[in-house]
């Protein structure tokens, strides 16, 4: 009979989480994540298999966080400009809105292993083309409903959303005036706006 595993597996994959987006995967040691989760090794590797298959767990850890603390809670009604607004300060901040966050670990990630890790760089992608799906579907919705216009496509409000994040992705890193990142975030939805039907 298998033994039952005596620590919770959702707390240490969060704290796993967070130590890659902090430090990235490559400079991740297992060592590290032995100390940081009092777990040893072997526990790890028992639980989740090896540092690549940690990773991904890890990751769809923060995709569940991604879709549940913020593409869910878009508010049905509500201008899409709003939604996004909301979406995107969510994306800049940490969750106590008191500090600038370290980005996005997708983005972050991908670059991260565009050239030194196919499989996981793969993988990332699939992530983030995954969450522009999401986002189009929402336009999609929007558009079908009247409250978009048709004038530019779904997968181009979509496209244009992901590629909002992959810059404030950057903004974050060297930006140190929040007020500014949100500046930008409030140019960038003009667009958005200019396609919202009153």
């Amino acid at each position: 009979m298998p033994r039952k595993k005596q620590f919770d597996e959702v707390a240490v994959l969060y704290q796993i989480m967070n130590h890659f987006w902090h430090k990235g995967y490559h400079a991740t040691k297992m060592d590290e994540l032995s100390e940081l989760t009092s777990l040893t090794k072997t526990s790890l590797y028992n639980a989740f298999g090896d540092k690549k298959a940690l990773f991904r767990k890890a990751t769809d850890c923060y995709c569940d966080d991604a879709l549940r603390n913020g593409l869910s809670k878009m508010e049905l009604g509500l201008p899409a400009s709003k939604n996004l607004r909301a979406l995107l300060i969510n994306y800049i901040f940490d969750e106590d809105k008191q500090q600038l966050s370290q980005g996005c670990l997708l983005v972050n990630s991908a670059l991260e292993f565009a050239e030194h890790d196919k499989e996981l760089h793969a993988y990332v992608s699939k992530k983030l083309i995954d969450i522009n799906l999401t986002i189009i579907a929402y336009f999609q919705m929007e558009q079908a409903s009247g409250r978009i216009s048709k004038i530019l496509t779904a997968k181009q409000l979509g496209d244009y959303v992901i590629t909002i994040i992959q810059g404030l992705r950057v903004q974050v890193r060297i930006e140190t005036n929040p007020e500014n990142l949100v500046d930008i975030i409030d140019t960038s939805l003009l667009l958005i706006q200019q396609q919202e039907i009153s």
